[in-house]
């Protein structure tokens, strides 16, 4: 089975904290960390990832963001996908996007990226994937 996990962020210094975080999942057999810096690179990637199983977390509040609508029209060819928002802004701001799209948690920033590994983590297990 392969998983891939995606964030999507415009600030580089989260990505870089992300790839330092997620670098012995990256390692596990199966799971793939992507890392996109916009939405245009993610809506490339999302149209052609052969993966059974896909988590995107992303920053909603960046330049042309199209990831939400771009992951709805692709969503059928996955076993499932589980997304995530995050935002500098309160959760408050996003109830309709959230409830829109099936968002599965928002993180606040600051980001604990440990938090957010353990979440995803959990996620998948308790829909029977083990990593």
């Amino acid at each position: 089975m392969s998983v891939d996990i995606v964030f999507i962020d415009d600030e580089e210094d989260i990505l870089n904290l992300v790839r330092l975080r997620f670098r012995k999942l990256s390692k596990v057999e199966g799971v793939n960390i992507h890392l996109f810096s916009n939405s245009p690179d993610f809506e490339d990637y999302i149209k052609t990832t052969n993966a059974e199983i896909v988590s995107v977390i992303t920053d909603i509040n960046m330049p042309n963001n199209k990831v939400l609508k771009t992951l709805e029209g692709e969503r059928s060819r996955f076993r499932f996908s589980l997304t995530y928002l995050c935002s500098a802004y309160d959760q408050s701001d996003y109830q309709e996007m959230i409830s829109a799209h099936s968002i599965i948690h928002f993180f606040k920033k600051p980001l604990n990226i440990e938090s957010i590994r353990d979440k995803i983590l959990g996620d998948l297990a308790e829909r029977g994937v083990k990593i």
